[in-house]
């Protein structure tokens, strides 16, 4: 897996503005940045996968439906 500190960025602001429903990070959006990336360092790495990986598909079909239109 590919360094998650470049990832902090999304942590701070969705780059696409709102984040969608079933986005994780909106689960602790309430919280303080720092306390934010506190709690990404303490998952395992498995769940950070995961939440990057559902950023790409997020980010890929955000793209194509603004293509779309």
């Amino acid at each position: 897996m590919q360094d998650c500190t470049i990832f902090y960025g999304n942590l701070f602001m969705c780059p696409a503005g709102e984040r969608v429903d079933d986005c994780p990070i909106r689960l602790i959006e309430y919280l303080p940045f720092i306390e934010k990336i506190n709690w990404f360092n303490e998952l395992p790495k498995e769940e950070k996968q995961k939440i990057v990986m559902h950023h790409d598909a997020c980010s890929a079909k955000r793209e194509k439906d603004k293509k779309d239109k």
